[in-house]
């Protein structure tokens, strides 16, 4: 039920001609964790531990991935502002 919603998502943020590019790549990731998906469940099975310590650190590596994309950006449509109106916003 959440792909659709995902796949409208990521095609309607991007513009048109990076569009197919990043839908080819999105569709390779999702049909990649379709087939190691069953895989990696059953390995996990074998040693419950793991399967936490390993998405504990998938989760942390998100969780920092995300933080430094967010302050990156923000840097940047700050620095745009500037260019565009030759002083800081604050």
């Amino acid at each position: 039920m959440m792909l659709p919603v995902i796949n409208t998502f990521i095609t309607g943020s991007v513009s048109e001609q990076e569009r197919g590019m990043v839908v080819s790549l999105y569709g390779a990731v999702r049909f990649g964790g379709v087939a190691l998906g069953p895989v990696a469940f059953g390995v996990w099975k074998q040693d419950p531990t793991q399967m936490y310590i390993i998405t504990f650190g998938f989760t942390l590596m998100n969780i920092l991935l995300f933080a430094l994309l967010a302050i990156r950006t923000k840097g940047g449509a700050r620095t745009e502002i500037q260019k565009t109106f030759g002083k800081s916003p604050r």
